[in-house]
């Protein structure tokens, strides 16, 4: 594509605040109608037409929701829209994901949101009040809960238990389960993954379950045991185990081992050192 877009995902989030030394405060700012704010170019007026039933011309002169082309216009100047915020207010950064940004800043900073919603009103950025929030330690963004005074992510308690219910349900040996439904409990299980990552190998069942199906549209009952088995871990792991974590580095870490057969067990670990 012509256009660079810098989302960024849960590793860049991540990456960051197990960089900080120093407590932050959070924010949420939520573009309102976001790809409906961007104009389109008039070349590009002629394929944004639309016929009524009354043989009259709609004229769309804003970029859809969803398109291709959207994604890809509405990136450049929503990076503008962060390089003048970061140039105007003491904020220590801004992530964004499509049109949802979190604002980062020092505890000590005066900035605070109203002014920043201000500021981008003049710009011809409005906010959506309905996801608009001040700064605060906790902060909830790419469906996760941050906290930049402890450094710490966790998912929301109501969504890990929905993801409890919904595997619960695969134990019932009288459900059957399309295969959309088995590859959105995949998906979701990849998110969840993102706070427990020695959870990823056992979703590697449910990738085999739907290589094996051969018929798409055909339901499937019961689920194979290989799926059974990781199911339960999943579900003794979300019940047990706390839900919130220090933020890990999202970097490999090098691991060295020495050899030493004078002693009883003969292998030394060496994480950093």
């Amino acid at each position: 594509m012509d256009f660079t877009t810098t989302w960024d995902d849960y590793k860049k989030v991540a990456a960051f605040f197990r960089g900080q030394d120093k407590p932050c405060q959070l924010a949420l700012f939520d573009w309102e109608k976001a790809y409906q704010q961007i104009p389109t170019a008039p070349s590009q007026w002629p394929y944004l037409l639309t016929l009524t039933f009354d043989n009259k011309l709609l004229l769309n002169t804003r970029i859809t929701f969803g398109g291709v082309v959207g994604c890809g216009s509405f990136g450049q100047p929503a990076d503008g829209w962060k390089r003048i915020m970061m140039h105007k207010f003491n904020l220590v950064t801004i992530f964004r994901w499509v049109d949802d940004n979190l604002f980062v800043k020092e505890a000590n900073s005066l900035a605070n949101m109203d002014n920043i919603a201000a500021r981008s009103a003049v710009l011809g950025v409005l906010t959506n009040k309905s996801k608009y929030s001040n700064f605060s330690n906790k902060q909830k963004f790419l469906g996760f809960i941050w906290n930049g005074q402890d450094k710490t992510v966790r998912s929301p308690i109501e969504k890990l238990q929905l993801r409890l219910e919904q595997m619960k349900a695969f134990l019932d040996p009288s459900r059957t389960f399309t295969f959309e439904k088995v590859e959105t409990m995949t998906g979701q299980l990849v998110h969840v993954s993102y706070v427990f990552p020695q959870m990823r190998c056992y979703i590697n069942g449910f990738y085999r379950w739907m290589n094996n199906w051969i018929f798409k549209n055909h339901p499937q009952s019961p689920p194979p045991p290989y799926i059974l088995d990781d199911i339960h871990r999943w579900i003794n792991t979300l019940s047990t185990h706390k839900t919130t974590r220090l933020i890990t580095s999202p970097n490999p870490t090098n691991v060295g081992w020495a050899g030493d057969a004078s002693t009883s067990f003969g292998v030394g670990v060496i994480v950093s050192g």
